[in-house]
């Protein structure tokens, strides 16, 4: 796996990068080589890295905002280890710029150049039009989420935020169709008379499915949630087809076996490269932690034996 190692000329990058090329990764190291103190002791550590074939090097300063974009296009990392920080605390009072521009604007050019987004200026504009589409597609299949994930995580919300964003949207939906349905005349004795069946389950499910979170992986609740709303709305739909006379007899529910056959192709692919995928890089992102912590022991003997 490629992985773009900042900081990979410093103390703790030096030792990340041999790991991870001990492991079989592609390295590419990033630093700008400044002169806090000896650059000859990080080019040592260079010579070192480059003897291996998996190792190249970027001279580069995280505040070169271009250069950043442009490395990123090019190289497109699945992954980023970002150690690279101006060092010290007392040359902080005498040159606080260099902090600022390493560790504070270095690191957000490091982040807008790892993702792509587009944040929206005028929320007001697009907020009718959007919410008009998701309106009229949850109506239609019950399904939001995507559209809604992608438009939240465009905006730069934080998770939290986009829980409670999601939340009061959910919210929004539930209650808008719940009068939808009052004006239409769904309420009646007769819907009413299912409340005794449907109580009981929401006590027994929410519990269970609150337990079922916690013992499996997000990823896969999310998969099997997205399989479940395929194959409840390619029922509908095919009761739909049936009932308006668009296609006679049962034929009308091959709709619903056509979804259900291509949801069992993207369930063995989930399950078959995707999971596995998933595990064996939070496999590899706990080695690197775990590696840097072993490094941070060294670096504070090294750094008391300077003093």
């Amino acid at each position: 796996m490629k992985v773009l190692l900042t900081g990979a000329a410093g103390f703790i990058g030096f030792h990340t990068a041999k790991k991870l090329l001990a492991r079989g990764d592609e390295v590419v190291g990033l630093d700008n080589l400044n002169d806090y103190y000896d650059p000859n002791l990080k080019r040592a550590r260079l010579s070192i890295l480059q003897k291996e074939p998996k190792f190249r090097f970027v001279k580069m300063d995280l505040a070169d905002k271009g250069g950043m974009k442009s490395l990123f296009a090019r190289e497109k990392f699945p992954r980023v280890i970002h150690l690279a920080a101006q060092a010290g605390v007392r040359y902080s009072l005498e040159n606080p710029q260099a902090y600022i521009d390493s560790n504070v604007t270095g690191t957000l050019n490091l982040l807008q150049a790892a993702g792509l987004r587009r944040p929206i200026k005028s929320e007001r504009a697009v907020g009718t039009l959007f919410g008009s589409g998701v309106g009229v597609l949850y109506s239609v299949t019950t399904i939001s989420g995507p559209p809604l994930a992608v438009m939240l995580s465009n905006q730069g919300f934080t998770k939290g935020n986009f829980r409670t964003a999601l939340g009061f949207i959910r919210l929004a939906e539930s209650s808008f169709t719940a009068v939808a349905y009052f004006y239409a005349g769904l309420f009646t004795m007769q819907s009413a008379a299912l409340m005794p069946f449907i109580l009981p389950s929401i006590m027994v499910g929410v519990p269970i499915g609150g337990w079922l979170i916690r013992q499996i992986r997000p990823e896969t609740f999310r998969r099997i949630c997205m399989s479940f709303d395929a194959w409840v709305v390619a029922f509908g739909l095919s009761n739909l087809l049936k009932e308006l006379h668009l296609v006679q007899s049962n034929l009308a529910f091959l709709f619903m076996f056509a979804v259900g056959a291509i949801d069992a192709v993207l369930l063995y692919y989930f399950f078959t490269v995707q999971l596995p995928r998933v595990k064996r890089e939070a496999d590899e992102a706990a080695v690197v932690t775990q590696s840097a912590s072993d490094f941070m022991p060294a670096l504070a003997k090294t750094s008391a034996q300077r003093t």
